[in-house]
């Protein structure tokens, strides 16, 4: 089947706002639900599943809506998708096991500003001056979230990159995943009509592939932890799945950069989340951090 090309100098439209803002708050509820469950379950075995239990939610809808038209730049972009977030999600869990997360985690900020220089080259997307102004504000935001004052020098995470290979490994982890979801956009606009469905069903079902051996050659009995944590798994794997439904519906027409950035909310809603059934006390330093992400999301909102 064919597709005709596309222009990927994409029209931004209001919606994609709503689909960014929605999937902050799934991110939020989805990584609450992981921590719970990591209590339980370990981290590999909860990788796997965040893939392999999102491919029935996944494949309903695709069976209703039916398979759209696409090409080989479908296939090819999901392939690479599944490959470069298998090796980024390896990575980010590897160093966070085994390192301090204050010296290199405020990094994280600097992917929606990764994304706009992606997104800029690679699809001609451009952004209006105050949008950019928001983004950056979010990306301060989100900095500042993660910043921990026993480091005591502000810029300390930044400067770890000239002199710790963890630091550069962490960022280069982030740019891996920056290009999965490059590669995503990539593969949604050419399916016609657009379903996100059914590139994240070829992308999580090349991953869930790919993660399957690897658990495998770790552990050949891994599989018997499933019965025993079905629920759970099941569960997370199906909030999983609306999150990147969320996610990459967005970015059918708005901005790579922006619907990152908006996404980074997620720690706000977590922040709503903790306090009200956890009873989280947040210092003044989380209070601020909130006040100029949601700045930045209102800057990019006029």
């Amino acid at each position: 089947m064919s597709v005709n090309p596309k222009d990927y100098r994409v029209k931004i439209t209001a919606m994609w706002f709503w689909y960014a803002v929605a999937s902050a708050v799934a991110s939020a509820i989805s990584i609450t639900f992981n921590k719970h469950s990591l209590r339980k379950i370990h981290a590999p075995l909860l990788s796997w599943a965040l893939f392999a239990f999102s491919l029935p939610t996944l494949a309903a809808i695709v069976l209703i809506n039916g398979i759209p038209d696409f090409n080989y730049k479908l296939l090819l972009s999901a392939l690479l998708a599944a490959i470069l977030f298998s090796i980024a999600k390896t990575i980010t869990l590897v160093l966070m096991k085994n390192n301090k997360l204050s010296e290199f985690y405020p990094l994280v900020a600097t992917s929606p500003l990764m994304l706009y220089v992606l997104g800029l080259i690679i699809l001609s997307e451009t952004v209006k001056f105050v949008s950019f102004l928001g983004l950056i504000t979010i990306i301060m935001g989100v900095y500042l979230f993660n910043f921990e004052k026993r480091t005591k020098d502000f810029l300390h995470p930044i400067k770890t990159l000239f002199y710790n290979p963890v630091s550069r490994l962490f960022l280069f982890g982030i740019l891996l995943a920056n290009f999965t979801a490059l590669f995503e956009k990539i593969a949604v606009l050419n399916t016609n009509p657009s379903s996100p469905e059914f590139v994240l069903f070829i992308e999580y079902s090349l991953i869930t592939i790919f993660l399957s051996g690897y658990m495998t050659h770790k552990d050949k009995y891994w599989f018997k932890e499933i019965k025993t944590n079905f629920k759970n798994l099941f569960i997370a794997g199906t909030i999983f799945s609306i999150l990147a439904i969320l996610v990459v519906t967005s970015f059918i027409t708005g901005s790579i950069a922006l619907v990152s950035a908006i996404k980074k909310l997620e720690v706000v809603f977590m922040l709503i989340i903790g306090s009200i059934f956890l009873g989280d006390k947040p210092g003044k330093k989380v209070y601020v951090a909130t006040i100029i992400m949601i700045l930045g999301v209102l800057l990019i909102r006029i």
